[in-house]
This record gives structure tokens, C-alpha cells and sequence, in this order.
């Protein structure tokens, strides 16, 4: 894919390793002071509203899943055209066909024609297999496989690698270490890549060690970015030379020596990502909680190329809690903090060069 240059960017490269200084950073530190393209998107009105409940959302082709909160379910699935709601899923309670306590989308992405979205199910330690395409017909959630990967217990995030690989990510604040294991059929061994960071950091708050986590296109690189701080590794599985702490700006966030008093004056970074083959998108606000629920500011999408060699930086007219890039380039983001729930979309295919 080529890529022109619009702005100048800059890369400043410091080594270091592990934690200093009230920061954590792991390998070299890639200071990213600007993007080679960099773009404020236009005010626009929504372009459709009222989806009770939804905090969040995940986008593929012409679906989407709508997050929800206080509600009888956990999920919706709608088009993304029109906003028809096309599944109700996962309905909570105890009965039959019925589920407790959290769940959280791990993936989404499609196989063999069909999309999929993969569950984490923590009241069962579980992983779910669903068929979205079928579900879209079913009108329910169709489950297609199910698998129980070790050390469920304490996972904020499990990725997956394989068809029985994953990546988990443990912490909590009853746990007071966030510590990475690669999970097989095996069993689980600590990931050295990231071991200083396991070591180094224990006690810190896990939003601020690990907000969120996905797999690189190709040979099992992930990448890890923080809820509470600026920065994001970079880091092989299998590899220990591997890695390297990447910083939007000029200057490291420092570790919060108490990130667990004054939620609302914490920093709101890092929210959600989105991988595709070519491209690596993150969601950023940048500024303190209380602001983002007051619905001031905006977010901004942080692009990169499948190397996390930036892209472009383009600024929002809005504050969003979620967002999706269709593959004809067309951004899609979700406001649910002011008096409804307002979907935006803007054409970025002439930015992202798509």
C-alpha cells in the first residue's frame, strides 16, 4: 500500500528497558510527535439515533454488535446500513438458554464466508464460537463451538492465536500482578517479552498496565495499549527481541501512584482497536475521565500500517465510546453520552488511502 506524506513526522528513538522513572515502557521508546497525515473531520449530523442501552459497538462488513448495559440482553446484532435490529443475544438470566454475570467480545472477524464473534464468558471460564451470518437469520445466537482454556480465572483479556493458542492476560484488583501466559493444550508459560513488565508492576491498576490487546496480521505479534497512559508495546510472542513501547507525542505519561482514588481525574486514553490486514486503528481521548462523561472534548483515531508505522491522525468532532472502519473506508462512531444514542460516519477512504 502507498502511502504520501501530507505532514512531516518525526521518530525519536530512546532505548530503555522495562520501568523508570515513574514510567513503564518496554524496549526501544518510539516517540511519534506527529503523523504523516493529519486531519480534523467536518461536523456532521447523525445519521441514526435511539438504541437504548448501547455503550459501545463492533463493526464487520455490513453488520455490527451494539455493546449494551441495563438490559435484558447482553448484545444486539443490526445492519449497519439501516440500524434494523437483526438478533437479540445472549439474554441474561438463569434459566435455560439464559447467562450470568459478564461477558465481553474477544473478536470479531470472518472464516469461510461467514462472520464470527468470539464471547469470553467468565461465569463458565469459557470461550464462545458465534455464527453471526446465522445468527442474523436465526434471529439468536448461534454457538457454534465453545472452548476452555486454562488459567480462565483471573483473565481481563484472552486473544486468540490459534484454534486452541491464546494469550491471557491476568489482573486484577484482588490480584494485584498483570501478568501475560501464553495458554495451549500444553499448558501455560509466562511470555518473555513481556516479562519485566509482569515483574515490575504489580499493584498498579490493571486499566492503567493493560486497557487493550490484539493480534498483528502475521507471525504472532501483538500489540497492547494502556487505558491510563499514552503509550502502547509493541511485542512477539515468541520472540524476546521483539518489542518496543510506541508514544503518541513527545513525553511518556507518568504511572499514577494511586490510580485507583479520583476515577473521575484520571486520564481516559487508550479505549478500543481495530486490526485489519493492512491497517491497525486505535480510538484515543486523551483527557480526564470526568470530561469524556460530561460529553466535552472529542476523540481522535490513531492509524497505523500492520509494522505500527504511523499513518495518519484524524480528530473527531465528537466524543465517541466506539467505532469501525467498513472496508470501502467509511467511519462509523457512536456517541451514546448525550440525550441518545447517535451514530456518525464520515468517507476516510481518500485519508487511509483505501
Amino acid at each position: 500500500m502507498k502511502i504520501v506524506a501530507i505532514f512531516l513526522f518525526t521518530l525519536i528513538l530512546l532505548s530503555s528497558c522495562g520501568g523508570n522513572a515513574g514510567h513503564m515502557t518496554l524496549g526501544e521508546v518510539e516517540y511519534v510527535e506527529s503523523f504523516p497525515t493529519e486531519v480534523t473531520l467536518p461536523k456532521v449530523e447523525p445519521y441514526m439515533a435511539e438504541f437504548e442501552g448501547m455503550v459501545s459497538f463492533k463493526g464487520i462488513d455490513s453488520l455490527f454488535v451494539g455493546i449494551q448495559f441495563n438490559t435484558n440482553y447482553e448484545f444486539g446484532l443490526y445492519s449497519l446500513d439501516s440500524g434494523k435490529k437483526l438478533a437479540d443475544m445472549f439474554r441474561h438470566g438463569q434459566g435455560p438458554g439464559e447467562y450470568q454475570g459478564s461477558l465481553s467480545i474477544n473478536a470479531i472477524y470472518s472464516e469461510n464466508d461467514s462472520m464470527f464473534l468470539q464471547v469470553q464468558e467468565n461465569a463458565k471460564d469459557r470461550i464462545l464460537k458465534v455464527n453471526l451470518t446465522a445468527t442474523a437469520d436465526s434471529g439468536k445466537e448461534v454457538i457454534t463451538d465453545a472452548y476452555y482454556p486454562s488459567l480462565f480465572f483471573m483473565s481481563k483479556n484472552i486473544i486468540p492465536l490459534g484454534c486452541d493458542t491464546f494469550v491471557a492476560v491476568h489482573g486484577s484488583y484482588d490480584y494485584p500482578a498483570t501478568v501475560r501466559y501464553l495458554v495451549d493444550s500444553v499448558g501455560k508459560h509466562e511470555l518473555k517479552a513481556m516479562e519485566s513488565i509482569n515483574k515490575g508492576w504489580q499493584g498498579v491498576d490493571p486499566n492503567t498496565v493493560s486497557g487493550i490487546i490484539a493480534l498483528l496480521p502475521g507471525d504472532s505479534m501483538i500489540v497492547e495499549a494502556s487505558g491510563r497512559l499514552n503509550q502502547i508495546f509493541v511485542y512477539s510472542v515468541h520472540n524476546e527481541s521483539v518489542r518496543k513501547t510506541i508514544c503518541v507525542g513527545n513525553e511518556l505519561t507518568p504511572v499514577p501512584e494511586d490510580t485507583q482514588l479520583n476515577k473521575l481525574n484520571r486520564l481516559n486514553t487508550y479505549q478500543t482497536i481495530q486490526v485489519t490486514d493492512k491497517l491497525v486503528y486505535f480510538m484515543y481521548y486523551g483527557g480526564k475521565e470526568r470530561g469524556y462523561y460530561e460529553n466535552e472534548g472529542n476523540s481522535e483515531i490513531q492509524v497505523f500500517d500492520a509494522s505500527m508505522n504511523p499513518v495518519a491522525r484524524i480528530k473527531l468532532p465528537i466524543v465517541a465510546q466506539g467505532f469501525y472502519v467498513s472496508p470501502k473506508g467509511m467511519l462509523y462512531a457512536l456517541n451514546p453520552l448525550g440525550d441518545s444514542e447517535y451514530f456518525y460516519r464520515w468517507d476516510i477512504s481518500n485519508i487511509i488511502k483505501l
